[in-house]
């Protein structure tokens, strides 16, 4: 537990036990793939939060002809893949890994703001 709220940077125990809780409901996670990048995984029902959250680092723009759904977010290049309720944003990048990482923090951070 204190991993967590160190590494999301919480102030409280109450609130990572919150963060750790949504997790285990569901809650958007990234999960490390086998060529190292990351993906951020979230139910279909989050995905306008975790559009929202990507937007906030710095702008999202839908990469247009792209045979996959593209997004670029502060110059960083991501697929968007979504399967029945499953979706997940995968980086093509280490600077996309760090993106992702910095948008899942913002996603705990709100959820415990609106418990």
């Amino acid at each position: 537990m204190e991993k967590a709220r160190l590494r999301l940077g919480v102030a409280t125990r109450s609130q990572a036990a919150k963060i750790l809780l949504a997790f285990e409901r569901g809650a958007p996670r990234i999960i490390k793939l086998g060529n190292g990048r990351s993906s951020l995984e979230f139910r279909s029902q989050e995905a306008e939060r975790v559009m929202r959250a990507l937007h906030r680092l710095g702008g999202l723009r839908h990469i247009e002809g792209a045979d996959a759904q593209l997004i670029d977010v502060k110059g960083q290049t991501f697929v968007r893949l979504g399967e029945w309720e499953d979706h997940c944003i995968i980086s093509t990048s280490a600077e996309g890994d760090e993106l992702l990482q910095v948008a899942l923090t913002n996603l705990a951070i709100d959820e415990v703001a609106l418990a």
